[in-house]
């Protein structure tokens, strides 16, 4: 985990699934916090190899940025895409259970 302290990529338009607003809705998650967290660099609960691919990733912009956070009980995810057209905060349940490229 490399902790920077400016912002590395874009993460452009912010989606959130259902579970994630009504977290963020009991005030259980802050949302601003975890993007801080992901844009500067702070890939959260990765292995090193995972670490590895974000810094690339943010660098050159050819693949998408996982970074995965645990609040409370859930293990929240954050997903950019490449050149931030957008980023996508979700369970990890609900990551696992999607059809996005990985």
């Amino acid at each position: 985990m490399d902790n920077h302290h400016e912002e590395l990529f874009p993460t452009g338009t912010l989606m959130m699934t259902n579970t994630i607003h009504e977290l963020v809705r009991q005030g259980v998650l802050t949302l601003e916090s975890l993007l801080t967290r992901h844009r500067t660099g702070d890939w959260g609960d990765v292995t090193p190899s995972e670490a590895n691919i974000n810094d690339t990733a943010a660098h050159l912009r050819l693949h998408q940025i996982v970074s995965k956070y645990r609040v409370n009980e859930q293990e929240v995810w954050v997903v950019s895409k490449p050149n931030g057209p957008f980023t996508l905060v979700l369970t990890r349940h609900e990551y696992e259970s999607t059809d996005m490229p990985r």
